[in-house]
C-alpha cells in the first residue's frame, strides 16, 4: 500500500513525476518509489548547494549538501510515497530563487521564483506556509531600503505567475482536484451531523 502511485492527494505534482517510472517498472515497484523520490533529493540538494554557495562559499554549500544528505530521515522516507520529502526539496530551491532575488528587486530572479512557487504549489498546497516568513521579512526589508514602486510590481508579477503556473499543472487533473474537494466536504458534513446525533438526550 506504501507503493501505490495512482492516488489522489490534493495536487497531483508527484504523482505526475512517478508516472513514467510506473508505467516502465510498475506502479506498485520499489524502483518506481526509490527513483522518484531520488529525483527530488537531488534538486533538494541542488537548492542546499546554491543557498550556502550564495550566502557563504561554493564550499559551504558542499558541506552544507552532504550532512542534508546523511540525514537518517531522509533515508528512511526514501521507501514510501510522502509528500514532506518532495516539499522540503522544493522549499531548499524556493528559499535560494528568494535570495536570489534580492528581496524582490530583481526582476528576472523574481519571475523565476515565481514560476517555481507555482510549481511547488503543484507538489503540495502547504509550500506557501514553509516561506511566509522569510518572503515577508526579505519584501519587509526591500520596502524599507526602496525603491518601492518597482518591489511591488515584482511582487504582484510573482503572485500572479506562481498562481497562473499551477493552475497550468493543474489543469489537466482539476475535475479530479475538485471531486477530493467534495468529497472531503461532504465526509466533513456527515460526521458533523454524526457527532450531532451522538449528543442528543
Amino acid at each position: 500500500a506504501h507503493h501505490q502511485v495512482f492516488q489522489t492527494q490534493w495536487t497531483t505534482g508527484v504523482y505526475a513525476v512517478a508516472r513514467p517510472l510506473a508505467q516502465l517498472f510498475g506502479p506498485q515497484s520499489i524502483w518506481t518509489v526509490q527513483l522518484t523520490n531520488l529525483l527530488f533529493t537531488l534538486i533538494m540538494l541542488a537548492g542546499v548547494v546554491g543557498l550556502g554557495a550564495a550566502m557563504g562559499s561554493t564550499r559551504l554549500g558542499l558541506w552544507a549538501a552532504l550532512v542534508t544528505a546523511l540525514c537518517p530521515a531522509l533515508v528512511a522516507t526514501s521507501w514510501y510515497y510522502v509528500l514532506d520529502g518532495p516539499l522540503t526539496a522544493m522549499v531548499a530551491v524556493g528559499l535560494f530563487l528568494l535570495w536570489r532575488t534580492e528581496g524582490f528587486s530583481h526582476s528576472a530572479n523574481t519571475v523565476a521564483f515565481g514560476l517555481w512557487s507555482g510549481l511547488s504549489l503543484w507538489i503540495k498546497l502547504s509550500y506557501p506556509f514553509s516561506l511566509l516568513v522569510p518572503s515577508c521579512w526579505a519584501l519587509a526589508l526591500r520596502l524599507w531600503r526602496g525603491p518601492r514602486l518597482r518591489t511591488c510590481v515584482n511582487v504582484v508579477l510573482a503572485v500572479a505567475l506562481c498562481l497562473g503556473m499551477f493552475t497550468l499543472a493543474e489543469a489537466p487533473d482539476y475535475g479530479e482536484l475538485l471531486n477530493d474537494i467534495r468529497f472531503h466536504a461532504d465526509a466533513e458534513k456527515f460526521l458533523d451531523q454524526d457527532m450531532a446525533v451522538d449528543i442528543r438526550p
